[in-house]
């Protein structure tokens, strides 16, 4: 057992000198010596970049049909398995509203926010979806599409989630 512990000690007082053989930590300073600069301007770059993008977005706003767009691709990420969804569906309601805002012709606009009230969240935005459904069916009377969303947020009010879709077949 002694000759364990010597061994374990022994391995413990030569580890700092082995993990910088290992990780060449001489050669990574020489290369953030040498390389800094040119990593100094990559990060420039890149937040130049960024403020870039920012500007025009203010300078030449989206369109209507830009933020629905924006906002489907927000719920398509959000919609697969990781930690953004939740983040991503606020960004995506909040910019189908600016759409609607911006352009309340946009049939497009008003049929996906309705459907993202309706299904999302467990129906717990429900009064909400109503809301936007009664202004969306003012301006498309003949939509048989929010039609269909307005037949089935009562049946889902009426019936509860889980009940919705088969009232409205049955």
């Amino acid at each position: 057992m002694p000759s364990e512990e010597l061994s374990f000690l022994s391995m413990l007082q030569h580890l700092p000198e082995k993990l910088a053989k290992e990780l060449d930590l001489d050669g990574i300073a020489r290369f953030l010596s040498k390389g800094g600069e040119a990593i100094l301007f990559a990060a420039a770059f890149a937040a130049l970049y960024n403020l870039g993008l920012v500007v025009s977005r203010v300078v030449w706003p989206p369109s209507a049909q830009e933020l629905h767009n924006e906002a489907v691709i927000l719920l398509k990420k959000g919609s697969a398995v990781d930690n953004s969804g939740s983040n991503n569906r606020t960004k995506a309601l909040k910019q189908l509203r600016a759409a609607i805002a911006k352009d309340p012709e946009l049939e497009v606009a008003y049929i996906t926010l309705v459907s993202e009230l309706l299904y999302g969240e467990n129906g717990k935005y429900i009064e909400q979806a109503l809301t936007v459904l009664q202004d969306a069916k003012q301006r498309f009377p003949k939509s048989d599409e929010l039609q269909k969303l307005l037949d089935e947020a009562g049946a889902i009010k009426t019936f509860g989630k889980s009940q919705g879709k088969m009232a409205e077949v049955g």
